[in-house]
């Protein structure tokens, strides 16, 4: 492979800036009754806070509920590390929220150690079988812990999104929990403007899977209950989290492709089985999806 093109996707948030407040006020009828978002980002701490607003004659009442909270464990976060971490999850929740009901109080926890030593003991204490180096998700402790090495932002867009997907759905499909947490995890800010970019070695390793005689095989693939798909993605080529990836980049690429997913997931929590979900919510089913998905990957990249 020679090069890839620059293919982005950019978050709609883009009205947000860095300043501490960005209020927008479109106020035609002070008696209507309705509330209006605004971002505000603490200059002290370490939270992302929504401000739900109420505006009856002409009076502003307000409730504020915080929707990260992170702990520095012997590290130091900038502001700039901050506002991208507390972008990325309001990115996050942007389209979880179109999905899901999310209380007002729910926040995101995370805790970020500088210390290796520090960080593996929290690790072996909270979980028998988080082994990443990087950082995990808990289900039990319901918190993110994060070892602040070089890839920390990415790891953390990753646990992020385990957290507010597993919020939802406590026994949810490897294929969709890990493929959307690979996406998040390109995550960035260009010009304070969330950017999700490809992930370069998977972007090969498709190419090389659709050379295969069974090319993808993501009829079969749907089948995999999650220990399945965790012992195959073991093996170097990394085939499970590739082609989860794949399906959700795909898809995220997509004007529709939001609501496919929206789809997918609400059929999952409603008791679905993947091949059911994917079979029914996606046009032509899912011998369709792969063709779309091999053509989408031949057109965008340049092989």
């Amino acid at each position: 492979m020679k090069s890839l093109k620059p293919y982005h996707v950019k978050s709609s948030l883009s009205h947000f800036n860095k300043s501490c407040y960005k209020i927008i006020r479109n106020f035609s009828n002070l008696r209507s009754v309705f509330s209006e978002l605004i971002f505000h980002k603490k200059q002290t701490g370490l939270s992302a806070v929504f401000i739900s607003l109420l505006i009856i004659n002409g009076c502003i009442t307000y409730q504020s509920f915080e929707l990260a909270k992170i702990k520095e464990k012997n590290c130091h976060l900038t502001e700039k590390e901050r506002n991208e971490i507390l972008r990325i999850a309001e990115y996050q929740m942007e389209f979880y929220k179109q999905v899901f009901h999310y209380p007002k109080n729910f926040y995101i926890r995370i805790e970020i150690f500088g210390d290796s030593l520090q960080y593996k003991k929290n690790q072996n204490k909270i979980s028998k079988n988080a082994r990443s180096n990087n950082g995990f998700y808990s289900s039990s402790y319901k918190k993110a812990i994060i070892y602040k090495n070089k890839r920390y932002l990415k790891t953390i867009s990753h646990e992020m999104n385990h957290f507010i997907l597993r919020s939802k759905l406590n026994t949810v499909p490897k294929w969709i929990n890990e493929g959307l947490s690979e996406y998040y995890e390109m995550a960035h800010l260009e010009d304070n403007i969330v950017v999700v970019d490809p992930q370069v070695k998977k972007v090969k390793r498709i190419f090389e899977f659709i050379t295969r005689p069974n090319k993808l095989d993501i009829a079969d693939f749907l089948n995999w209950e999650n220990k399945k798909w965790s012992e195959v993605n073991k093996a170097g080529e990394h085939y499970s989290s590739t082609l989860s990836w794949a399906m959700i980049y795909y898809l995220k690429a997509q004007s529709n492709g939001d609501d496919i997913l929206k789809s997918f997931l609400l059929d999952l929590k409603n008791g679905k089985n993947s091949r059911e979900v994917v079979q029914n919510n996606y046009p032509e089913g899912i011998s369709k999806l792969e063709e779309d998905i091999i053509d989408f990957f031949q057109i965008e990249f340049i092989k």
